[in-house]
């Protein structure tokens, strides 16, 4: 049953907040209010400064469908596995709610298609914002599932609900917890991310991403996870202890809707049932002198993460994601910055993209110390995700993204290095080819200084150091290339285009979703990149996407997923660092449900937006074997 607001007091006492580090590593709020201070005496808020408005103990026999939509439909895209969310999947009984992950074969009686899979979950019909959200949840031990306490922009896969401007919109996607397919009983992952540009995770960027590795089993108890939401902050809590605080001033604040949640990502080992005791929702007093005090508090913990901004000396402040060639390494929000990320367990064909190169202008030439903030898992394989950076073709011995410390992101001692006046060359080579991250760079003639934190602002201006090059675009026909694979030539609104599988049924031969061509590039450079997709915007967009790798290195971007005005428009699929000699393209078919495909475009005129049909081809199709 659910629980209606209850106003029965006012705070009588405000006790401070108060961190302490427990044995786990985690911060722990030990100053609570009295449970007989609080708003509701049945349900005391955690955290000071809120009150209870609404939650359900799952104490009846059946689902509150006034209160709760179920997730009965198929979901696709985050493994090889379809799995159908099924209503009768979720029960309620002594006191929990139960979300049944079963391997067995059903057909859905509305579009006939058989399934080897089936889970579910529910949703809120109720849109949340600011506030404390806490779930008490036990999972399944049984590897193969994907469970999930999360939040939403929306509650239904229908379109037609979904608030207006939202295919231009910035959305928000909070996860709580995640417990993977293959992670162990200890192990969670826990963000925010940003969605743009079409439906669901067609463009996807994250705010922040973190794992919480414990000793508690999270299978064999219940747990209680809960965040809070404020326009400034974002807190995680895992028992009640605090993991994590997120900056999120300048992340887009929407109302969501609260999920709890069960998929396959890969065929499971087994069956499995995630439980739930109960959701409790708190909304803030933010007029309060709990709330006012516990604000200050963490708005100055935000101020303390940015750390030392200047030294005694001269400091040259370097974001990686200002380097005019970022090669093959990738934008990215994480963990409170924006950070360059290197290539995902991947070895690129070529060697140049695992270069980002960028020029700085130096007023004063000189002996400057070097540190770099990179990234390392303390818990989580160590030391493996290193890269170099060089310094006007020095080489550092230093390997970066291996401190090992208890933050994620942490700065590394280079060594001394000699700048020159005028243009100084500054080189990040990902080493390790294996989640390789990069937030920012000093050079300090203070050689006694240490950064902390984020450190300084970016101060320096940042040039080309590549030769120029004239302007070269390569047009090429998706209906011409060598191999088809399982990919037909159609003919749609007057071109002729590739059409994907249909219905996502999936080929038992997977060569069959790749097309394939091969073209010879005559001068090596960074080349963006475009493609031009077709998507429906009120007819489940971005469900019929594709991928396009270049050289087995794929874009970031998934294409069909633009949900522009127009059926077909071209999409940015980010830069690529190719070499000259042949180069093989490739699309796949990710989707399975009618994906299609006209143009491609790779251009070294990176400003250029192609439009229309684009250009008529210029390129020569070559057999993919010599």
């Amino acid at each position: 049953m659910t629980f209606p607001n209850f106003h029965l007091g006012r705070w009588l006492l405000y006790l401070g907040l108060s961190l302490s580090v427990v044995l786990s590593g985690c911060k722990k709020l030990i100053d609570f209010f009295d449970p007989e201070t609080q708003f509701d005496p049945v349900h005391p808020s955690p955290i000071p400064g809120y009150q209870f408005v609404w939650g359900d103990e799952f104490s009846g026999d059946s689902i509150d469908e006034q209160s709760w939509q179920f997730r009965d439909w198929e979901t696709a895209w985050l493994g090889p596995v379809p799995t159908m969310g099924r209503k009768e999947n979720v029960s309620v009984n002594d006191g929990k709610m139960r979300i049944a992950m079963n391997i067995e074969s059903y057909v859905d009686p509305e579009t006939n298609k058989s399934y080897e899979v089936t889970a579910g979950g529910i949703q809120t019909k109720q849109a949340f914002k600011f506030g404390y959200y806490e779930a008490s949840v036990k999972l399944s031990a049984t590897k193969g599932w994907h469970e999930a306490f999360w939040t939403f922009w929306y509650n239904d896969i229908d379109p037609t609900t979904y608030f207006p401007g939202w295919e231009t919109a910035v959305r928000t996607e909070i996860d709580v917890f995640e417990h993977l397919a293959d992670y162990d009983t200890k192990t969670f992952t826990y963000g925010m991310y940003e969605h743009t540009g079409g439906w669901s995770n067609a463009a996807m960027t994250s705010v922040h991403r973190d794992m919480y590795f414990g000793e508690t089993d999270l299978t064999s108890q219940f747990n209680t996870w809960g965040f809070e939401y404020t326009p400034e902050y974002l807190n995680y809590f895992f028992n009640d202890s605090l993991i994590k605080t997120v900056d999120v001033r300048d992340v887009p604040h929407r109302e969501f809707y609260i999920w709890l949640s069960a998929i396959a990502t890969r065929m499971p080992d087994g069956d499995g049932e995630m439980q739930v005791d109960y959701l409790r929702c708190f909304e803030p007093d933010t007029m309060s002198t709990a709330y006012q005090d516990r604000r200050a508090y963490f708005l100055q913990v935000l101020e303390d993460m940015k750390g030392e901004e200047q030294s005694e000396g001269i400091d040259l402040w370097i974001q990686a994601e200002d380097f005019v060639d970022k090669g093959g390494w990738t934008v990215a929000n994480d963990d409170n910055i924006v950070a360059i990320k290197g290539h995902p367990n991947t070895t690129p064909v070529n060697e140049g993209v695992r270069y980002a190169r960028t020029g700085i202008i130096v007023e004063e030439a000189g002996t400057y110390k070097l540190w770099v903030r990179g990234k390392d898992f303390k818990n989580n394989l160590p030391g493996s995700r290193f890269f170099n950076v060089f310094v006007n073709g020095g080489y550092s011995l230093q390997k970066y993204g291996t401190h090992g410390s208890d933050d994620l992101y942490d700065w590394q001692d280079g060594g001394l290095v000699y700048l020159e006046e005028g243009v100084n060359t500054i080189e990040i080579y990902d080493a390790s080819l294996y989640y390789a991250s990069c937030d920012k760079i000093l050079l300090t003639t203070d050689h006694d200084f240490q950064p902390t934190g984020f450190g300084g602002e970016t101060n320096v201006e940042h040039v080309s150091v590549n030769p120029p090059v004239e302007p070269t675009s390569l047009w090429v026909e998706a209906e011409d290339f060598v191999e088809l694979g399982g990919w037909i030539v159609a003919n749609d609104t007057g071109n002729e285009v590739i059409k994907g599988h249909v219905d996502r049924v999936i080929p038992e031969d997977e060569t069959l979703r790749y097309a394939k061509t091969k073209i010879a590039i005559e001068e090596a450079g960074t080349y963006r990149l475009w493609v031009r997709g077709k998507d429906f915007k009120n007819n489940w967009p971005g469900t019929r996407h594709f991928e396009v790798l270049i050289d087995g290195v794929p874009a970031t971007q998934r294409f069909g997923t633009h949900a522009a005005d127009e059926l077909f428009a071209w999409e940015n699929g980010g830069e690529f660092v190719i070499e000259s000699g042949d180069v093989i393209i490739e699309i796949y078919d990710s989707s399975c449900y009618y994906a299609t495909c006209d143009k491609i475009l790779l251009t070294n005129d990176l400003a250029y937006v192609p439009e229309g049909i684009g250009e008529t081809q210029n390129v020569v199709h070559k057999p993919l074997l010599p």
